[in-house]
């Protein structure tokens, strides 16, 4: 050891050199919390169980009893006046109960009430949500469990709700949103029927200004503005051309409804010469709310023109594939024959991410023996594609053995092609069955 080191040493312990080390150690202070049994927290939390579900049920009557007197004659109202305010005052207070069992119950009970409702329609539902909000019973959080109509809402923290609450709220909140859109998709197929047969589809007798009646489809719109995504609703208008060659509404289905009703109202009309220009008619002897619905009916009208102008140039691409067939999708898919077939998706695709894919996608392939010898493994190739897939399909034409490398775009579009194809294979077959 150096001298150094021994020094260091020599004077720590110099240093303790006086100090009693048999001086005892302090006991801890520690919290004055006695563990036990829970037997008795236990009995305690059954009754309180209990108990809450007496408020539950107490808010369910209570605010089945509100609509009841809101629905009742003025004079009934008025000898209900007092008990209708006393439930409302205890209501009230009920929702910041201190004990949080019986704050939860009332909360669930509240909102169990508020999402059991007969509702109709978006509207009604976005009235609903709306009003829960100014009432502070949900926010608007796009992480939030309630989600509808492009929106998300997360239920107040003052209900104290924990995950089984949420998650049934979240439930039942699913439920009215899956009736309504039933009910809304029902009453929009009937409606949009009754229009279709009241008016012509004829386009350019539309635009030519030819007097008559003509229901039209108006596409959803997907736009692109100072970087936010949104869409312009779609959905089929009824209009009339008098003598004059004037457009008018006359009623709509879908998400143009309220938009063409107002429009309507306002007896605003359209000269259908207007429909061959590139911008909306200019107009300056009509008020500034006549111009905006003016200019509405022009671009629903445009939207439409190059609806059905598109849905033309697609039959066309479409009867010139199908004139190079050799074998139908059936024989393609199932029948694994060797030739060119038309790959015709049902529906708009859906690309892997989940983002929006092409509309009208077909094209013809060819399955085909490459190398004499090798009939057990064919090949695959695109023969031809409208021009507007010429992107999607950009990575995909080449030729590839059916059983190894495929792209995984094609091979993604040929199984859910395949799968539809098999589908109505046997729906014919059933429908063969029926008629025997």
């Amino acid at each position: 050891m150096s001298k150094e080191k021994t020094k260091t040493i020599g004077k720590g312990l110099e240093a303790l050199a006086g100090v009693d080390l048999t001086l005892p150690v302090p006991e801890p202070e520690l919290p004055d919390v006695e563990f036990g049994d829970l037997t008795a927290s236990e009995a305690r939390a059954q009754k309180i169980r209990e108990a809450a579900e007496k408020y539950h049920v107490w808010v369910r009557k209570a605010l089945t009893y509100f609509q009841e007197v809101k629905k009742a004659s003025r004079e009934a109202q008025e000898l209900e006046a007092e008990k209708f305010k006393q439930a409302k005052d205890g209501l009230n207070r009920l929702l910041s109960h201190d004990i949080p069992a019986y704050r939860r119950a009332v909360w669930l009970g509240l909102l169990e009430h508020e999402f059991s409702q007969e509702l109709n329609s978006r509207t009604e539902v976005e009235e609903l949500l709306d009003r829960l909000v100014r009432e502070g019973r949900l926010k608007e959080d796009p992480s939030g469990s309630l989600q509808a109509y492009h929106k998300a809402y997360a239920i107040s923290p003052d209900s104290f709700f924990g995950d089984s609450e949420t998650t049934e709220v979240t439930e039942l909140f699913s439920k009215l949103i899956s009736r309504v859109f039933q009910e809304t998709g029902k009453t929009h197929k009937e409606k949009t029927q009754e229009l279709q047969a009241q008016g012509s589809s004829d386009i350019q007798d539309l635009v030519a200004g030819k007097p008559g009646k003509y229901a039209v489809k108006v596409p959803a719109e997907k736009v692109d503005q100072n970087g936010q995504t949104f869409w312009r609703g779609g959905g089929t208008l009824l209009v009339e051309v008098n003598g004059q060659g004037d457009i008018l509404p006359l009623d709509s289905s879908g998400s143009i409804e309220g938009a063409v009703e107002e429009t309507r109202a306002l007896r605003v009309f359209l000269k259908a010469y207007t429909l061959s220009w590139n911008w909306p008619p200019k107009v300056d002897w009509i008020d500034e709310q006549r111009v905006r619905k003016l200019h509405l009916l022009w671009h629903l009208l445009k939207r439409a023109i190059r609806y059905k102008e598109n849905e033309e140039r697609v039959a066309k691409a479409k009867e010139a594939l199908v004139s190079r067939t050799t074998i139908n999708a059936q024989e393609f898919f199932l029948d694994k024959k060797l030739g060119i077939c038309l790959v015709d998706f049902y529906g708009d695709w859906q690309n892997p991410d989940g983002s929006a894919g092409p509309t009208n996608l077909f094209f013809l392939v060819e399955r085909f023996i490459l190398d004499a010898g090798d009939e057990e493994n064919p090949s695959i190739r695109i023969v031809d594609a409208p021009e507007h897939l010429n992107g999607f399909f950009a990575q995909c034409m080449g030729e590839y053995t059916e059983k190894g490398d495929l792209p995984s775009l094609l091979w993604a579009v040929l199984k859910a092609t395949s799968g539809q194809a098999l589908k109505a294979s046997k729906d014919a077959d059933k429908a063969g069955l029926v008629a025997k």
